[in-house]
C-alpha cells in the first residue's frame, strides 16, 4: 500500500467525521477503479480546465460505483468554493431547480447524483447542458426568470444505460467507472479508516471482513464501515477488530 501515492491514507492527529470524506478527497488521492481509466480521464479534464483549454465549462457524466465521490474529487481538485450537490429526484419542480442553479459562478460545480431519476426535470437540465441557461416562466406568462449556469455540470449515476438518450447525446464527456477489485475495495476501507483516525487489527482480516459483509459493493461496504466507525468512536476504542465489524453488521 503506497501512502505517498495516496496521501490521505496517512492517519492524522485530527479525527474527521466519516461523512466528511468526500469534502477532502481529490483526483490525486482517491482510490482508482479497475485499471484507473476513469481517473485518468477526469484528471485530463481537470488539467484542461486549469489550463483554459475549454471554451466553456464542460459537462461530465460519471457512471458506476462511487460516481458521486469522483464528482466531489473533481470539484475539490478544481478548488471550487461553490460545490452544489443534489439528488436528481429533488430537481422535479421549478423552485428546487432555481434554488440549485441560480447565481452559478464560473467556478461552481453542480453535482447531480442519480441523474437517471430526474423525471420531469430532464427538459430543464437538457437546456442547461445545451445552452447554459433556461427561461423559467409562469403558466400565465406574467412572471419569467432567466437562470444561467456558468460552472461545471457533473452528472452521476450507477449505470450509463439508465440515462436518457437525449442527455447522453448532449453531455460533453461520458465516463464509465470500471469495477473495483477486492484489493481496491480493501484499500478504500483502509483509506476511510485512516481519514477518521481509526486503527485496525491487521492480523484479523478486518478489511477482508468488511468487504465480504458489503458483498463487494461500494455502497454496502460504506454502510458497514460507517457503522463500524460509529461503534468504535462511541465506545472510546482506538482499534477496530473483527468482533466490532460483526456487531456492526448485525445492527444494519
Amino acid at each position: 500500500m503506497n501512502e505517498e501515492e495516496y496521501p490521505v491514507l496517512k492517519k492524522t492527529q485530527q479525527k474527521h467525521r466519516f461523512d466528511e470524506f468526500d469534502q477532502h478527497v481529490s483526483l490525486w488521492n482517491v482510490v482508482p477503479a479497475g485499471k484507473g481509466h476513469s481517473l485518468v480521464v477526469l484528471r485530463k479534464i481537470a488539467d484542461g480546465i486549469h489550463n483554459g483549454t475549454f471554451k466553456k465549462s464542460p459537462s461530465v457524466l460519471i457512471a458506476g460505483e462511487g460516481a458521486r465521490t469522483l464528482g466531489m474529487a473533481l470539484a475539490n481538485t478544481l478548488c471550487s468554493e461553490d460545490v452544489r450537490q443534489c439528488d436528481a429526484k429533488y430537481l422535479n419542480n421549478t423552485r428546487s431547480q432555481i434554488e440549485h442553479f441560480a447565481e452559478s459562478l464560473f467556478d461552481t460545480v453542480h453535482i447531480i447524483s442519480n441523474v437517471n431519476t430526474i423525471g420531469m426535470g430532464e427538459g430543464v437540465l437538457w437546456h442547461f447542458l445545451r445552452n447554459g441557461n433556461y427561461k423559467f416562466q409562469s403558466f400565465d406568462g406574467a412572471y419569467c426568470q432567466y437562470v444561467y449556469v456558468h460552472g461545471i455540470l457533473c452528472l452521476c449515476c450507477n449505470d450509463m444505460k439508465s440515462v436518457s438518450p437525449s442527455l447522453l447525446a448532449i453531455v460533453d464527456h461520458k465516463i464509465t467507472v470500471e469495477p473495483y477489485t477486492h484489493q481496491q475495495l480493501e484499500l478504500m476501507v483502509h483509506q476511510r479508516l485512516a481519514f477518521c483516525g481509526v486503527d485496525y487489527e491487521d492480523d484479523e482480516g478486518v478489511l477482508v471482513t468488511i468487504v465480504k459483509h458489503g458483498d463487494a459493493q461500494m455502497n454496502q461496504i460504506i454502510d458497514v464501515l460507517r457503522m463500524c466507525v460509529l461503534l468504535v468512536q462511541a465506545e472510546g476504542r482506538s482499534v477496530l477488530d473483527v468482533s466490532v465489524v460483526e456487531r456492526a453488521v448485525r445492527l444494519l
